[in-house]
């Protein structure tokens, strides 16, 4: 089986970085790493069927069907796609017994002109939102959300994501993700920050 990707050469930089490298984008080290890998996504989006941040964890980084899978990738230039107005892009596969299975998206789901259903944004809020407190919580969030323009204040929404009623949680649970995001992202807030003074400084 071999798996070409079909994207516009100006996306190239975001799915093939250089701050990541060639074979992290086939054999991603962390969490990081599978975000910013086209080849990665494909294979677990195709293994799995689905891409949700159970995708970025290590058993799936380290699943032996989902890297082969990745071994076979490879991307190519789409002289069809309708970047940057969309985000299409096309996903072909040939099989060892001859076959040629292909599917485009011409237009990116979530966008203005294919929107996700409130089934499907539901769907992955309790996917989501379940990874660290009940359905029941999770429920009553949505809930409060749903509802917000009934409320003149926003009390009602405060209360139910109200970290001291969370089961004993603490803040950092509630932001838990992934191994890999969390820490890149607090590096890379702190180096902002760290230019920031630095700027408000020579000022």
């Amino acid at each position: 089986m071999w798996v070409p990707i079909l994207i516009w050469p100006k996306e190239v930089p975001i799915w093939t970085s250089q701050k990541c490298s060639r074979d992290n984008k086939k054999h991603p080290q962390n969490a990081y790493d599978a975000q910013f890998s086209v080849h990665y996504i494909m294979a677990a989006s195709l293994t799995r069927g689905q891409f949700t941040l159970d995708e970025l964890e290590d058993n799936a980084l380290s699943d032996p069907i989902i890297l082969d899978l990745c071994s076979k990738a490879s991307y190519e230039f789409d002289p069809e796609s309708a970047y940057p107005k969309y985000y299409s892009g096309e996903v072909v596969i040939e099989t060892t017994d001859g076959r040629t299975l292909s599917h485009r998206e011409a237009i990116n789901r979530g966008s203005a002109d294919n929107p996700v259903s409130t089934t499907d944004i539901e769907d992955k809020f309790f996917a989501n939102a379940t990874r660290t407190v009940s359905r029941i919580k999770a429920e009553e969030v949505r809930t409060a959300v749903m509802s917000l323009e009934k409320h003149e204040t926003l009390k009602t929404l405060a209360g139910t994501v109200d970290t001291r009623s969370l089961r004993g949680d603490n803040v950092t649970s509630i932001l838990r993700c992934p191994k890999g995001i969390e820490t890149d992202g607090i590096e890379r807030r702190k180096s902002l920050l760290n230019q920031n003074k630095r700027g408000t400084q020579k000022k």
